[in-house]
């Protein structure tokens, strides 16, 4: 039989109650990424406030749905929340209560896909850091991350990145 995609996902959708049709309209038909931002605030040195924003629609005017990890950065820990993203702003209340990182790597799961923009501080932390991550993976996204940054001109000085991308090449296994 010669089954299209669109059969694929008439018959995924049917099974799940997850909206298959606009999802497959928005990551396999459309081009382009989503694009997102991390939004918090503070009261008394601990986060009251987390959102994540898509500052970008597909072409077709929908949001990108996903799933991604969000990683925290403290002086001697870490703190990793999952996060399913949806519509134009995501907020995460599981994060209030925490303390104010030193960075912020919205992107940390292997299958988070966009430009995720880091803060200038997490990008700063993120770079000096990210050869100590034990994690394999969580170093992984901290490179593709910075990556994304370079290319979309988030590091005034370019040698600063590439800097810091040879102290890193330097320490990989």
């Amino acid at each position: 039989s010669n089954a299209t995609w669109d059969d694929l996902v008439n018959i995924l959708d049917a099974r799940t109650d997850m909206d298959l049709q606009q999802w497959s309209q928005v990551w396999v038909k459309e081009p382009d990424m989503p694009v997102l931002a991390t939004t918090w605030t503070t009261k008394d040195g601990k986060i009251s406030d987390f959102t994540i924003q898509q500052e970008k629609k597909s072409r077709g005017g929908a949001y990108w749905q996903q799933e991604t990890t969000v990683t925290l950065f403290y002086a001697d820990s870490i703190h990793q929340a999952d996060v399913t993203i949806r519509g134009k702003n995501t907020k995460i209340p599981k994060l209030n209560g925490l303390p104010e990182p030193l960075a912020i790597l919205p992107c940390s799961a292997p299958i988070s896909y966009g430009y995720y923009q880091l803060d200038e501080q997490s990008r700063e932390y993120l770079l000096a850091n990210s050869p100590s991550f034990e994690d394999p993976v969580l170093r992984g996204a901290t490179s593709l991350a910075l990556y994304e940054a370079f290319l979309n001109g988030a590091f005034e000085e370019k040698l600063d990145y590439f800097n810091g991308l040879m102290v890193a090449l330097n320490e990989e296994e």
